[in-house]
């Protein structure tokens, strides 16, 4: 048969959603628990919080970036 859809949280008839309560409910509500996020702590938070952070990482992967380019330069040019 067809089920008919409502808006409201209780069900139009009661004996196949219970019966789908009986046979899935109980799995929901132990995959809700396990999915639960613990709170991060000391490595595992934002490393790059405040702004000036975020300048000094983008400074240190750009200088980064120049010294590599500086040696692929020199290893090309002795080739």
């Amino acid at each position: 048969g067809f089920i008919t859809v409502t808006h409201g949280t209780t069900p139009s008839f009661g004996a196949a959603n219970d019966f789908e309560e009986e046979k899935h409910g109980a799995h929901r509500r132990k995959a809700g628990k396990r999915s639960r996020k613990r709170k991060a702590t000391g490595a595992d938070e934002q490393q790059d919080f405040y702004r000036f952070q975020m300048k000094e990482t983008r400074k240190k992967e750009v200088q980064d970036l120049k010294a590599r380019f500086e040696e692929d330069l020199k290893k090309v040019r002795k080739m």
